[in-house]
């Protein structure tokens, strides 16, 4: 289901995971020059080249890896590269960006990024048709997950002396899920009333809640609001 919606999406393989705590220990494919620059055309490590990010993060922040809500690994700098899919991981903060590694896609691995956490679903039971998904809200009953996708306008040259060079751009342009426990996948949609459509039964009642209290179910943090009182109802 996920799948069939994101159209900005990129395939690295990467290996397992060993029990070490020592990062060089990991087994983990380390990111190649073309998909950190994707396909040369906007180069990731050049800020000055583009606006926004193709981070969710775009500085490393220090985070744990858990697999089984076991922590393997602690204090290790993480970020998550939105572009390709991918839960980038280094030794520490300082450790050079030409040794980050690519954390391995595992439906049994968490990572944690401070407050942030993102785990990965298959997709049909299959790992290269899955996702990172960013668990924004876990309720009694449901969670909500976020997938994080970008629009990319490419650099576009002057094509005249009185133009200018315009530069590549990332815009945020997310989805969100309400899971349940059983891990059935409702997406919202992006028309308003239609979010509400969500909620089943209860959809007329979290309609006039959201009206009642002026919450905007377009905005992320009045959205987590919505899904909570839903929860108690």
């Amino acid at each position: 289901m996920i799948k069939t919606i994101i159209t900005l999406f990129f395939i690295l393989f990467s290996f397992g995971i060993s029990n070490a705590q020592g990062i060089t220990n990991i087994s983990l494919m380390k990111i190649n020059d073309a998909a950190a620059e994707d396909d040369g055309v906007i180069d990731f490590d050049d800020t000055k080249t583009y606006v926004g990010s193709p981070y969710s993060n775009p500085k490393f922040v220090l985070g744990s890896i858990l697999r089984n809500d076991t922590i393997i690994f602690k204090l290790v700098a993480l970020r998550y590269n939105t572009i390709n899919d991918q839960v980038e991981i280094k030794e520490t903060l300082s450790t050079p960006n030409q040794e980050i590694r690519n954390l391995k896609k595992s439906a049994s691995l968490v990572a944690k990024m401070g407050k942030t956490k993102f785990v990965f679903m298959p997709f049909e039971g299959s790992v290269s048709e899955g996702d990172f998904l960013e668990v924004i809200y876990e309720g009694t009953q449901v969670d909500v997950y976020k997938k994080h996708i970008k629009d990319i306008r490419y650099p576009i040259k002057a094509s005249s002396s009185i133009t200018r060079d315009l530069p590549a751009k990332f815009t945020d342009k997310p989805l969100y899920f309400l899971v349940t426990k059983r891990q059935q996948f409702y997406q919202f949609p992006n028309s308003r009333k239609n979010k509400f459509k969500v909620f089943g039964k209860k959809e007329n009642l979290i309609k006039q809640y959201a009206k009642e209290l002026k919450l905007d179910i377009n905005d992320e943090k009045e959205l987590l609001e919505i899904v909570a009182y839903f929860e108690k109802q």
